[in-house]
């Protein structure tokens, strides 16, 4: 199969050298994840923090972005592994209400009868979607998830710099306002994977066990917050804050007084580093100030008065459709018919997303999903305060609780992204229970 593989690439190389590239990367595959299925979880990994998400090949009238590509061989030699080793599948309790979603989701194809060949293909995306957290808790241990936030930290602390460069320099040129690292505008992916590398930077830069660790963890947590600030993506910045409050609102291990004390000495230290970093770079300080003012604009895309068109859109798609709404995926097509043309891929609000495209029966099945989630991180975190994981477990915990607060005004569940570091937490919170990873990581 290998030998096999690479001869395709070398013929694909003449008319595409990209597409031979990719399958090349593809053959030197098969034997890595073969030999250790948690292997295939890095180059996953790279592809979601370095690759934009954007349509490589289409399918059904459906683009696949590069992930959806990945997942399709990565998913056939996991299966292909377990079935030659003849070995079973570890799960979690999360996998239940994960697959009534993903039910209801198929279910709701038939809803709009004449969108139906859509609402199938869009289907699969949530068969991905549960199938990476399900892979990501089979195979990978203490030891991989450590590797792998290590790598995820190098990658976003890269890419915020580069962020960073590109707001600050367009902006001089008075151009385009360009930000996102790599990712570029597509969705501002970098500005919600820069939450959970602000929320890892600040717990090490308490936990790390010794002064000089914690003092270049605080450094690194200032230049993230930097690059959150260059990507300007709105939605973000709010659900960082939420990730923070969170966090204090999860950490058992200290006492109600030190957390404010600790807080206000943060918050303090915080304004002072980014006013210093800020005042070194004007024009990313105009940049983040005119951004916040564009809250409300009404010329501004996908400003709140615009999202709010969008939702109450939304909502009278779900009042017509109680149900099982317009059917998986269907949100722009029924927009683009109301409208006259398509204003947006979704309602920028995973709520009403839920209840236009799947309806109260969606909606039942998500909020058994979001209360089980939280559930588990507080219980999880209540009992593994003394782990060695710990460090790791509460800023993961609280990152994953704050993106849930923010689907009420954006989406992020119903990524691959949000599905790999759920299962990260759940592979590293599964250790905890079971003694394992032991020693110091930071």
């Amino acid at each position: 199969m290998f030998v096999a593989t690479l001869a395709i690439g070398l013929v694909i190389l003449v008319s595409n050298p990209v597409w031979a590239f990719a399958v090349v990367a593809a053959c030197v595959l098969v034997p890595v994840v073969l030999t250790r299925p948690a292997w295939g979880l890095y180059p996953l990994l790279i592809i979601i923090a370095v690759i934009p998400p954007e349509g490589v090949l289409s399918f059904l009238h459906y683009e696949l972005i590069p992930a959806d590509l990945f997942m399709a061989l990565y998913a056939v030699l996991w299966a292909w592994h377990k079935g030659s080793a003849g070995q079973g599948i570890r799960t979690s309790p999360l996998l239940f209400p994960l697959a009534l979603i993903v039910f209801v989701r198929f279910l709701s194809i038939a809803a709009t009868p004449a969108l139906i060949q859509s609402g199938l293909v869009s289907s699969l995306r949530y068969v991905e979607w549960v199938l990476v957290f399900l892979v990501v808790v089979d195979v990978a241990q203490s030891r991989d998830v450590i590797q792998l936030l290590k790598i995820f930290l190098i990658v976003i602390a890269a890419q915020s710099l580069l962020s960073i460069a590109q707001a600050s320099g367009t902006a001089a040129l008075g151009g385009k306002v360009s930000r996102g690292g790599t990712l570029g505008e597509t969705g501002l992916l970098l500005a919600w994977l820069q939450i959970y590398a602000l929320l890892i930077g600040y717990s090490l830069a308490h936990r790390a066990p010794t002064t000089g660790k914690r003092l270049g963890w605080a450094v690194y947590t200032a230049l993230i917050g930097m690059g959150l600030m260059s990507t300007l993506g709105r939605t973000a910045w709010v659900t960082a804050a939420v990730g923070l409050l969170a966090y204090y609102w999860l950490d058992r291990s200290t006492s109600l007084a030190f957390k404010v004390t600790r807080g206000v000495r943060d918050f303090v230290a915080g304004v002072v580093i980014l006013g210093v970093l800020f005042a070194t770079n004007r024009l990313l300080l105009g940049l983040a100030l005119w951004r916040t003012a564009s809250f409300a604009s009404l010329g501004e895309q996908f400003s709140w008065v615009e999202r709010l068109t969008l939702w109450r859109l939304g909502l009278d798609m779900f009042v017509h459709h109680p149900m099982l709404g317009v059917g998986t995926g269907n949100y722009s097509d029924v927009l683009g018919q109301i409208v006259g043309r398509e204003e947006a891929r979704n309602a920028h609000n995973a709520i009403i997303g839920v209840l236009s495209e799947t309806g109260l029966a969606g909606l039942v099945t998500y909020l058994f999903f979001a209360g089980s989630v939280v559930a588990m991180v507080r219980r999880d975190l209540r009992r593994y305060t003394a782990s060695p994981l710990y460090p790791y477990l509460l800023p993961l915990g609280s990152a994953v609780v704050a993106l849930l607060f923010a689907d009420w005004i954006g989406w992020t569940s119903f990524v691959v992204w949000s599905m790999l570091f759920l299962g990260l937490y759940v592979v590293l919170a599964r250790e905890a229970r079971l003694g394992g990873g032991h020693g110091r990581h930071a």
